[in-house]
């Protein structure tokens, strides 16, 4: 398991990502779901992939700084930012 630190909004809050996690992201103004994948630390921080998001060229590579704007650990704090402007993924390739 991994744990960072990241500023959100002017708090800090601890996120902990693990291989395989089920995690909800938004895209497109929905909620979906997927499990992160390829997590990798970088000298600047994480990155990882999810198994449901990708386009044309294959999955997208998602920066830690997603989770709490596009990226979430619970389905009800996805929904709650779901009808938020500029937090969702784009839907198309």
């Amino acid at each position: 398991m991994i744990s960072f630190m990241m500023n959100l909004e002017k708090r800090v809050i601890e996120v902990k990502l693990k291989e395989g996690q089920k995690v909800y992201y938004l895209i497109g103004g929905f909620v979906e779901s997927g499990h992160v994948i390829d997590l990798e630390k970088k000298p600047y921080g994480y990155i990882f992939r999810l198994d449901s998001y990708g386009g044309c060229e294959g999955q997208y590579t998602i920066d830690e700084s997603q989770i709490g704007i596009s990226v979430f650990l619970t389905e009800e704090e996805a929904k709650s930012h779901m009808h938020e402007q500029n937090r969702s993924f784009p839907a198309y390739c």
